[in-house]
């Protein structure tokens, strides 16, 4: 026992962090392997092999929102016609092990978390299994991390890794900025206390922090949003104060840390989970920032990562979001081992810890404790299953489109629509209700909500199909430039010229999942015009342990079905539909 618990304490690397590092790149490998593309993993591959050098660079990170650089490593292979799946998980694969290789071999933690914090829910599932920049950012941190604590005596390995953090991500230009200055503060302070201004020109530092002030500006001016730049919150604005003082910035923003790692409490809309995510969620904050104060690290930990998280709740963020505050806890603890040997706990912990004379107390918290350590490994494992089990994403519409040889028919997909608030008709629907998974296959055209506003230019669906095509298949997907087979996200156009270009190409002898003709189409031309579901498939998106299903559904006009015997109109009885006959 005591020969195990001194190898899991050891700092020294050996045989151990060779098998994690195998077993977790042929996890990755295997798990990737069922892996289908979604929306975001698709978006960046069709900007890489359809957009330009030139816009890449100057134009798209407007609309996208981060450095170009996930853009500019994948149009090396996707302009060169390189598979797009194998090569997604290649290059992830390649930055994720990587990453953990720093992570095994370069941090000073104990050999348990060293070869246990690989297989936590975001640095193997989130960042490992689905393919999207945060691998890089995962690399950059953990380089950082590595050559922080010589900062000083070698500024241009810290410099770099940092630069590298900026280039990753959004988020990466936030954090690295927070740390720059705390950095620029400390040498300040060093030099004002030493009276050292003369070394001041020669100071390797100054021009490490100068490289990167310049590189973060030229970062900043390519993603600043263009004006009629989309985003999900678009049309729930809210000024800055506005949002600080709603609950759901506070929600976010205290449930970050712990649900970056144990807890999934963010959005819940269960009274009880939100007395709970309040506590948990002060706990957490409290815990964090004693340590920080106690390991002398307080304005380190606390501009960098409050500054982010204030943007982050504020601003946007999705479930792979949250997992920055992950690698940002790896850095904070990382460099506090680094300099001290160990983490030095607050006093008050030690007091709680010796005043506590219950044990039914102290059982309770040392449960506690267990089930938050084991959590990040669940989840990990939950969504590794989840992704064996079931069909990630829409990709399989596209497979559909090409088992049946349909890529030269009339195809028309779903667009985004903002509906009115209230309807007069009692039995209208929304879309997005019309794809919930428990939703009978209806008819199109069916019944809906008055339409408020229609985004013609937001088709998810395009880039997840297209991936699979050497050609834009759809008829209204990006029907202005057909061959920039990415969405884009711009607001402001003329919804109306749009439709009539749809219109002109006539009814559409397929529908992917339900789309309001009526919208495009006059009565007229609609009129004795029926499309039937034919396919019916459950897709999920996965956040931990966490399903969200929905329906990918093919309709076909009812006068195809003599050209398409493989095909029969799915039948629902509870849908109030008119019978089809077929020939026997």
């Amino acid at each position: 026992m005591n020969k195990f618990k001194e190898a899991a304490l050891s700092k020294k690397t050996g045989k151990a962090e060779l098998i994690t590092l195998i077993i977790y790149t042929v996890g990755i490998v295997i798990i990737g392997l069922f892996h289908e593309v979604w929306f975001d993993e698709a978006q960046a591959w069709q900007i890489a092999r359809c957009a330009s050098l030139k816009e890449m660079i100057f134009e798209i990170p407007h609309y996208e929102g981060h450095p170009p650089l996930w853009h500019l490593i994948l149009a090396i292979f996707a302009k060169n016609g390189a598979p797009y799946k194998i090569t997604l998980k290649v290059i992830n694969t390649v930055f994720s092990s990587a990453a953990i290789a720093v992570l095994l071999y370069k941090s000073p933690f104990p050999k348990i978390i060293r070869c246990g914090l690989p297989f936590t829910y975001f640095l193997f599932y989130r960042y490992g299994v689905n393919t999207r920049p945060y691998c890089i950012m995962m690399l950059a941190f953990f380089l950082a991390a590595s050559f922080y604590k010589e900062r000083n005596e070698h500024p241009w390995k810290y410099i770099l890794s940092l630069t590298l953090l900026c280039l990753s991500s959004a988020y990466g230009i936030i954090i690295a900025g927070g740390l720059c200055l705390v950095w620029t503060f400390e040498i300040v302070y060093e030099i004002v206390k030493k009276k050292t201004f003369k070394t001041i020109p020669t100071d390797k530092r100054v021009y490490a922090l100068f490289f990167i002030l310049i590189i973060a500006v030229f970062l900043i001016i390519l993603i600043v949003p263009a004006s009629d730049t989309f985003y999900a919150g678009i049309f729930e604005e809210k000024s800055f104060f506005g949002e600080v003082f709603s609950f759901d910035f506070w929600n976010k923003f205290l449930d970050i840390p712990l649900d970056s790692w144990s807890t999934r409490l963010i959005k819940s809309s269960a009274p009880n989970i939100h007395i709970a995510s309040i506590i948990l969620g002060l706990l957490s904050w409290g815990v964090l920032i004693s340590i920080a104060s106690s390991n002398k690290k307080l304005l380190t930990f606390l501009f960098p990562y409050v500054i982010t998280l204030v943007f982050c709740s504020c601003k946007y963020m999705a479930p792979h979001h949250i997992g920055i505050s992950t690698l940002f806890h790896i850095f904070f603890f990382w460099i506090i081992l680094d300099a001290n040997t160990n983490i030095k706990i607050p006093n008050y912990i030690h007091h709680l810890r010796n005043t506590i004379k219950s044990s039914i107390i102290k059982k309770s918290v040392a449960t506690l404790m267990i089930v938050l350590s084991i959590m990040p490994f669940y989840y990990s494992i939950a969504a590794s299953y989840l992704e064996l089990k079931y069909y990630y994403g829409y990709g399989n519409l596209a497979d559909f489109i090409k088992e049946n040889h349909l890529e030269d028919s009339k195809i028309m997909i779903t667009w985004h629509n903002e509906f009115e608030k209230s309807s007069e008709n009692p039995n209208a629907t929304a879309l997005s209700n019309a794809l919930d998974i428990n939703t009978s296959f209806s008819e199109l055209p069916f019944e809906h909500e008055k339409v408020k506003m229609h985004l013609t230019y937001i088709c998810g669906l395009g880039p997840t199909i297209t991936i699979a095509f050497d050609h834009n298949i759809i008829m209204n997907f990006n029907v202005e430039c057909p061959d920039e087979m990415y969405v884009h996200y711009k607001y402001k156009e003329d919804t109306k010229a749009i439709m009539k270009k749809w219109r002109e190409k006539g009814l559409p002898d397929f529908v992917l999942c339900p789309s309001l003709i009526d919208e495009v189409y006059t009565e007229e031309e609609l009129n004795g015009v029926k499309y039937l579901p034919i396919y019916v498939e459950t897709n999920v998106i996965i956040n931990k342990d966490e399903l969200t299903s929905a329906k990918s559904i093919v309709y076909m006009r009812d006068d195809l079905f003599d050209d398409y015997p493989q095909f029969h109109w799915i039948y629902d009885p509870k849908a109030d539909l008119y019978e089809i006959k077929h020939d026997d």
